[in-house]
């Protein structure tokens, strides 16, 4: 939000200073308004760049870098405002006084992480990134200052790293985040599970708080002449009495079912979003 109102402030100072000073026909109006908008993004994003760079580390944390996590919520709810979605929260208050837990969602679209991010109350929350966006310049040191993880899924060794790391963080107290679909559905059916993501909260005998993310994939579709509801809804809080003498198979099916009910009976409440 931060962020947001800061880009309008700039645009409006853009749009004052060359129509008072220089005398400026007023139909410019829009074109300085504009420059002075993007101008500030430019500026927030050279700063990150900036900072990624001089304090960023390409290595594996267990606490994040609170200037990173910052910047992170920042640009989120910039682009939440700026894409026109509206978040529909439900459930919220199963989560409230959890410290350490895994929270494991499906994946419709890349804004899932984004709204999420944007819209949920912990500020420290890190999600399991693919690999691939972990090795990006910048974003990479970015992500791994913030303690977000890279998930190798063609080498199993780093993978079960990566899976010791993020227990041991939820051990310490974190959230993290993980779609557990492992691939964007990008549609609004459920994919299978990889139900081995769940051995983060089972090694630190932690809660696992199941959760839908639901619409986001109508996004691009609707972006810019209209507004996209999305839902973030919390299903269920598994403590780890609730779980131990589950295997991951039978916990991911279970997890399962109750994510495809709790979407369809989502989808008639909301009447799909409409």
């Amino acid at each position: 939000m931060f962020l947001y109102i800061l880009t309008i402030i700039s645009g409006i100072v853009f749009c004052f200073v060359p129509i008072y000073f220089w005398n400026m026909p007023w139909y410019y109006f829009p074109l300085t308004f504009l420059l002075g908008y993007f101008a500030m993004c430019l500026a927030f994003f050279l700063s990150a760049g900036v900072v990624a760079i001089i304090l960023g580390r390409k290595k594996l944390t267990k606490k994040p870098k609170k200037i990173f996590n910052r910047y992170i919520v920042e640009c989120t709810k910039f682009l939440v405002l700026f894409f026109r979605i509206k978040v529909i929260i439900e459930g919220e208050e199963l989560v409230q006084g959890l410290e350490g837990y895994e929270l494991v969602s499906n994946h419709q679209s890349n804004f899932d992480p984004i709204c999420a991010i944007a819209r949920i109350k912990r500020n420290d929350i890190t999600y399991i990134m693919k690999k691939e966006i972990m090795s990006v310049p910048i974003v990479g040191r970015f992500l791994y200052s913030a303690a977000f993880y890279p998930l190798d899924r063609k080498n199993p060794r780093e993978g079960l790293k990566t899976i010791s790391y993020s227990s041991e963080a939820i051990s310490e107290g974190r959230a993290i985040g993980l779609f557990i679909e492992g691939t964007r559905s990008k549609g609004p059916n459920l994919g299978a599970f990889h139900d081995g993501a769940l051995k983060m909260a089972m090694k630190a005998k932690k809660e696992i708080v199941v959760c839908i993310v639901d619409n986001t994939y109508n996004i691009h579709k609707r972006f810019p002449f209209r507004r996209t509801k999305i839902l973030i809804k919390y299903c269920k809080v598994y403590k780890y009495e609730d779980y131990q003498n589950y295997n991951t198979k039978d916990l991911g099916n279970e997890i399962w079912e109750i994510m495809d009910n709790s979407l369809k009976e989502s989808r008639s409440k909301y009447n799909y979003y409409a």
